[in-house]
Order: C-alpha cells, then structure tokens, then sequence
C-alpha cells in the first residue's frame, strides 16, 4: 500500500484509506485473474500502478476543468476497466459505463466491481457500434472515452455518438504531430465536434508517453453514425484529402 500511497503522491493526488484498499484489491485480483484470462501484458506492481491506473487518471483533467458534477461518463472498450474503473474510484460523483465486447472480460469486470463494492459503475457486454444507436446511451454522456486505442479515428467514431451536445470526448493514445492533431479535428468535425485542447502527459525523468486528445461536442452526430460492426476498423473515416 505504501507503493501506491507514494506513487499517487508523486502526482500530487492523495489517496484516502477506501481508494487504496480498492487499488490495492483492484490490482490484486487483476494480477490473481491475468493467470487464467489475458487481461494485460504489465503485470508487475509498479508498472500497472504507473501505466495503468496513472495513466487513465490523465482523463480527470476533462472532469476537473471543464465540468460540474454528477458527471455520467462511459469507457469504450474498457478491457480490464482502464480508464473506467480507476475514474469511478477517484469521482465518486461519477457514475461509469464500461462498455466491453469480449464476455470473458466482462466477466472480469462484473466480478472485480462487485468486489470493490464501486456502485457508480455498469458494465456493458456489447459492441459500441450497436450501443450508440440505443436512444438510453446516445448522446446523454458528458465524458465519453477510450484508451490505448489501434486507430484513432476509428475511436472517434465509437464515441462521438454516446456524447451530448456540449459534453466531451477524451482519447489517450501517443504522442503526437501537429499535422495529426489537424487530421484528427477534421474527423470529429464530421462527427459533430472540434478538438478544445491536446496536452502531453509526462514523468518527472522521463520523455513524454501519453498524448491526450479532448474534443467537445457542438452538435447531434449524423444518425448514420456508429456505422455497423466491422465496418469502422475495415474502413475509418478519414480527413479531406491535402490539396
């Protein structure tokens, strides 16, 4: 526990003596079902403190600079709960949608929620691509998600939907060029919203490892949007072609 207590300080966050506990048996039962299940491919202690539940903490910063609470977030392919879990241990005020298309891996995380006792979490067995059109989950988000992400305007696809008009979008991916930034404004646009800010995350001695995309919802997403299952990763949207 003094490893996460002094980690999480070296962040400046303070963790009180329930989110260690839940850390700590988060991280136990993680390293405990990652014998049976691929969940991760960090498994020492330090590094899933570190890589994991640091790293999707980066998504706070949308939380505490650009909303009010209750804030009603949701995670897209939230695998072993990063970012959403650690998010629904730090803002309690938050209530967390981790939506997951694997079922041995929801069943992971229906376990490991029941087991940290976090009632402001749902977990979601199903394809974003289907969930986005359920009139419950469009555009009723102020936070919508994603994390370690293959293609990044394939993940704007998958979450421009879910967000209300005025609510926020927030990828944690790698760092990146200027001419990527552009690229990436001109897909959300098309999806309804425009990049408000791109920061870089870093560690005190090391080079920079996270790049944070936060874009803002400004208007409905056209209704042809998420496209069907397959058709996303086979095909993402792409910018206007440089003349």
């Amino acid at each position: 526990m003094d490893l996460l207590r002094n980690e999480f300080q070296r962040k400046g966050i303070d963790l009180n003596d329930q989110q260690i506990k839940r850390f700590s048996d988060y991280y136990h039962t993680l390293a405990e079902w990652n014998k049976k299940i691929n969940l991760t491919r960090i498994v020492e202690k330090k590094d899933v403190v570190t890589k994991h539940f640091l790293d999707s903490l980066e998504a706070l910063h949308v939380i505490n600079n650009y909303l009010k609470p209750p804030f009603r977030v949701i995670d897209i392919g939230s695998g072993a709960g990063f970012p959403g879990i650690p998010i629904a241990i730090m803002a309690n005020n938050a209530h967390v949608h981790l939506v997951e298309a694997t079922r041995k891996k929801t069943t992971f995380l229906d376990y490991i929620v029941h087991e940290l006792n976090m009632t402001n979490i749902s977990v979601h067995n199903t394809r974003a691509e289907i969930l986005g059109h359920d009139p419950s989950f469009r555009e009723t988000f102020d936070i919508a998600i994603a994390r370690g992400v293959s293609h990044i305007f394939a993940s704007l696809e998958y979450l421009l939907p879910f967000c209300r008009i005025g609510g926020f979008v927030t990828i944690l991916t790698k760092p990146l060029l200027g001419k990527t930034i552009g690229q990436i404004n001109e897909v959300m646009e098309s999806l309804g919203g425009s990049i408000v800010e791109y920061r870089e995350a870093t560690e005190s001695d090391q080079p920079v490892r996270r790049g944070v995309v936060i874009g803002k919802k400004q208007c409905s997403t056209h209704p042809d949007y998420p496209r069907r299952p397959g058709a996303i990763s086979k095909n993402p949207l792409q910018p206007r072609k440089e003349k």
